[in-house]
């Protein structure tokens, strides 16, 4: 982990309860976890079929 960004964390757990900032850190991992959702075979196969309904 960066430097600044151990500094960033530590500022936040002086103003931030364990819960809150559970959900920060959460809310930060969610564009990772779309993009590996969405790059999945299942998503992959899933557009297929949609747009595949759609053009019919």
């Amino acid at each position: 982990m960066e430097v600044e960004s151990k500094k960033r964390l530590k500022s936040l757990t002086n103003t931030l309860d364990g819960e809150e900032l559970c959900w920060v850190l959460m809310l930060l991992t969610l564009p990772k976890i779309n993009e590996m959702i969405m790059d999945s075979k299942e998503a992959r196969e899933f557009k297929a079929m949609k747009q595949e309904r759609t053009l019919h």
